[in-house]
């Protein structure tokens, strides 16, 4: 019986996608720039001299976009990684379209791609369908998905700093990408403004130091490890640093860690030592020696109760 309800599933799915398949196929225009298929190229379709967007299965159908010329109608191409794909942004001879929306003032003559959700015309930057800047002319590309025009960067649709003319690229790390204006230290789309340009120095998995502080870019927010003393700070893994002091997992301190004898057990499931005391994540395992802990095997994961070998 089972078997059979299978079956009929997987017979009724079949019917519909090839409903699907005959649907949009049948929407097509061979008198067009595109052919549309089954899922045509950014969801744009032209179909008895009229232009249609269908962004997806969550949408109940096609929409029509209203004043759309068929017989002009293109869907740009895009540049992204060096490899070309097809845009969202479309257009005719007087419209420009991102996903089916229209762009309000947007020349599209002029019209170009920058990114996958960028492009510009002789008047705006847009950004989707919104106007990111109004400054063309000097929007430029930095690098890691930075622009700038000539008063203000940008990391994507978000503005990260008003003074371009000092905008300068540090370093990317461990997918952080760091950078300096005159006002301080951005890392991505943070601004650690707090931080000590001058004695500034990033580190490994979103630590960063200056002379008076450890900083902490994670969760994409800012923490200041006041605690923790940034002179003798090391970044030993992913999840454990230490200072002269005592040891740390991202920046929550190992009760009563001993820095000179520490040890990883096991970096993926957050086990470690210090000779007397076992931890797991930050938290002292209770009734384990680890004096007792194998030479010879390696540990396979821990709790709050155990350590397993």
């Amino acid at each position: 019986m089972n078997l059979r309800i299978t079956y009929i599933k997987i017979i009724f799915r079949m019917g519909i996608l090839t409903f699907l398949t005959n649907f949009f196929a049948s929407c097509s225009d061979t008198r067009s720039a595109f052919k549309p298929g089954f899922l045509a190229a950014a969801g744009y379709y032209v179909r008895q001299g009229k232009v249609y967007y269908y962004g997806g299965f969550n949408n109940a159908s096609a929409k029509e976009l209203l004043g759309a010329n068929a017989k002009s109608f293109e869907v740009f191409d895009e540049i992204s990684h060096g490899q070309k794909g097809t845009s969202l942004y479309a257009r005719d001879d007087k419209h420009v379209y991102y996903a089916g929306e229209l762009l309000r003032n947007a020349d599209a003559q002029t019209f170009k791609v920058l990114g996958s959700e960028l492009g510009k015309d002789n008047n705006h930057v847009f950004s989707r369908t919104s106007v990111l800047s109004n400054d063309p002319e000097n929007f430029v590309e930095l690098r890691e998905g930075f622009y700038k025009d000539s008063k203000t960067v940008f990391m994507g649709d978000r503005i990260i700093s008003d003074d371009p003319e000092n905008f300068s690229f540090l370093e990317t790390m461990d997918g952080i990408t760091y950078w300096s204006d005159s006002k301080g230290i951005i890392a991505n789309d943070i601004r650690m403004d707090s931080a000590d340009f001058h004695s500034f120095w990033i580190l490994r998995y979103g630590y960063s130091a200056d002379k008076d502080h450890v900083y902490l870019i994670e969760d994409a927010s800012l923490k200041v490890l006041t605690e923790i003393d940034p002179k003798t700070f090391r970044v030993l893994s992913q999840y454990y640093t230490m200072d002269e002091n005592r040891v740390y997992w991202r920046g929550k301190v190992l009760p009563h860690s001993n820095p000179d004898s520490f040890k990883i057990l096991n970096e993926e499931v957050h086990c470690s030592h210090d000779g007397e005391r076992a931890y797991h994540w930050n938290n002292i395992i209770p009734h384990v020696n680890p004096a007792k802990f194998p030479d010879d095997k390696r540990c396979k994961y821990c709790t709050d109760k155990e350590v397993v070998f």
